[in-house]
């Protein structure tokens, strides 16, 4: 809501439902009073899942966003829980999400608009982050 500079559509979201799936939920991200009003560079990579993808996902119609780095995980479906008669329990990913406009990214993963290689651990050990350094 701090980011955005008016109402947008974040993205949709379907689960299963016996055969097929329920109908596209839309959830819009709403401006608070003061916005942020400069650009906006997300570094993104594998590493990148779950939460902070829908962050992501909320984020790809800012009017000055720049993703940079490497393509998000691609995990982004909620889990639906059960447990079984062993006392098993098991998790399912049974969502859909789509950007915006309609794009499906679970599995591929949102791409940036710059590719550079996250280097991890071992690169900030060495003093080295492309991604920060190009922003």
């Amino acid at each position: 809501a701090y980011l955005m500079d008016r109402k947008r559509l974040a993205f949709t979201k379907s689960a299963r439902h016996g055969n097929g799936f329920t109908g596209k939920q839309s959830v819009y991200v709403t401006p608070v009073n003061e916005t942020y009003q400069g650009n906006l560079f997300v570094l993104t990579s594998e590493l990148t899942a779950s939460a902070a993808e829908i962050f992501v996902l909320s984020l790809l119609q800012h009017p000055r966003l720049t993703l940079i780095g490497e393509p998000t995980h691609g995990i982004l479906s909620d889990t639906l829980e059960r447990h079984l008669p062993n006392g098993w329990h098991l998790t399912l990913s049974n969502e859909i999400y789509r950007a915006y406009d309609g794009e499906i990214y679970e599995d591929v993963g949102i791409p940036p608009h710059i590719r550079l290689t996250y280097l991890g651990r071992k690169g900030r050990e060495e003093g080295k982050d492309p991604m920060l350094e190009r922003v």
